[in-house]
């Protein structure tokens, strides 16, 4: 089987690249190389957003995160370079659509109340009919 010069040990090519998307385990899902090992853009981007949002998450209200966070987390450099700032894009478009579902779900909560309240108000109308209380 071929190997790659830049693949870690063992890695099988797929195509022109290895696998390096998150794996799902009993436990959660866990990412199969180091960050300093990663090159695939993708998985790259998606483990950077993932760091993004934990550091915010640990940071609280006033939370600050910059390019500096993600190099002290272990990744190199030049990935900091590459896909730091497309990972903080992608992880403001996360925020701005989470922030929008929660608005949108609102409403919904509020007609799904409306349709429990009508019907449990008709099965105790029914059951009062039905036992000669009205």
């Amino acid at each position: 089987m071929l190997q790659s010069a830049t693949a870690p040990e063992g890695s099988a090519l797929m195509g022109r690249a290895y696998l390096e998307s998150r794996i799902a385990q009993h436990d959660g899902y866990l990412w199969p190389f180091d960050r300093p090992r990663m090159v695939m853009r993708g998985p790259i981007r998606e483990r950077m957003v993932e760091d993004i949002g934990r550091l915010v998450r640990d940071g609280g209200d006033e939370a600050v995160v910059t390019l500096a966070d993600l190099s002290a987390l272990g990744w190199p450099q030049a990935q900091v370079e590459a896909h730091g700032k497309a990972a903080f894009a992608m992880h403001e478009v996360q925020q701005a659509g989470a922030e929008r579902r929660r608005i949108d779900g609102i409403p919904g909560r509020i007609a799904e109340a409306a349709a429990l309240l009508l019907f449990c108000g008709a099965a105790l109308l029914w059951a009062g009919l039905g036992a000669g209380a009205i």
